[in-house]
């Protein structure tokens, strides 16, 4: 009789370790999905500043445009390449999904190269255009794109930073694969964004 005391005794040592385990288990599984979250909300609310900011990068387009067709006129060209970069701008539609898809994601890059490059060549041809370079109205411009620059690459900083971390998260063993098999979460990527100055940089190092 005195066995059964002691085998009671052991399943309940080993339901003791079994809940311990499971709930240390359940613990980080919790840690780690609000982790995911957390670095996600983030991530988020950097990339509708970076987009808001690309938006309104080219959205001044048209103003530098203008100014262009009233005090450059023979700077055809480089008008041109302006009103093209601002209309492909405006063609691409975001959300925070565009981090996960690929065709989305590239899509968005070309078009802001597409509207660097136009302004870059815009800013080159300036020291040609002394009407234009000296126009009260452009400076002002000029500064507002400036700041918006300065916007877009802290938010593109801050974002790079999130996707490390965020991928780290999704890929580190061993909650990697109870992902791969229940939660399905999907790396995310970020292709380069550029300024002005950062073209700049890219240009000085190439030469």
């Amino acid at each position: 009789m005195a066995i059964i005391p002691w085998l009671e005794q052991r399943k309940f040592k080993i339901a003791i370790i079994v809940f311990g385990v499971g709930f240390v288990t359940y613990l980080g599984i919790e840690t780690w999905l609000n982790r995911i979250h957390l670095i996600e909300k983030h991530m988020i609310l950097h990339w509708s500043i970076l987009k808001e900011n690309c938006e309104r990068r080219a959205q001044i387009l048209p103003q530098f445009n203008q100014l262009i067709q009233y005090y450059a006129p023979q700077a055809e060209s480089v008008r041109l390449m302006l009103l093209k970069a601002q209309t492909n701008a405006m063609k691409i539609t975001l959300s925070e999904k565009s981090l996960s898809d690929p065709q989305m994601r590239q899509a968005f890059c070309v078009s802001q190269d597409e509207v660097v490059l136009s302004l870059l060549e815009m800013e080159r041809q300036e020291e040609q255009l002394p009407a234009l370079k000296q126009n009260r109205q452009y400076l002002m411009l000029k500064r507002e794109l400036q700041s918006y620059e300065q916007q877009i690459e802290f938010s593109y900083r801050v974002i790079a930073h999130d996707i490390t971390a965020y991928n780290n998260t999704l890929t580190s063993f061993p909650l990697n694969w109870l992902n791969a098999i229940t939660f399905r979460y999907k790396t995310k990527a970020l292709c380069p964004i550029h300024t002005l100055e950062s073209n700049r940089d890219i240009h000085k190092h190439t030469r």
